[in-house]
């Protein structure tokens, strides 16, 4: 497995994003105490995460150097490319 610098740190904001999709899932069409502009702003803060995520897991792959200077810049621009289309 790639990274270990930061112990997989990114994998903790995985995390985040799976357990609060699925917190949303099982809330989103109930009566709860969240209206829908917070369970909107969930989500964007999902997918704020997930990018954050992916950034932090290639920092991790650079700095254990699984990948070079090159390889992590043109994975960045990928990543801040995609995430501003959704």
């Amino acid at each position: 497995m790639s990274g270990g610098s930061f112990n997989y740190a990114y994998s903790t904001v995985d995390e985040f994003v799976y357990q609060l999709e699925k917190f949303i899932g099982e809330n989103k069409e109930s009566e709860y105490q969240y209206s829908k502009e917070v369970i909107k702003k969930f989500e964007q803060i999902i997918k704020e995460s997930e990018r954050l995520a992916l950034l932090m897991k290639e920092v991790e792959w650079r700095v254990s150097e699984d990948t070079g200077d090159d390889n992590f810049l043109e994975n960045v621009k990928e990543i801040e490319k995609s995430c501003k289309r959704g």
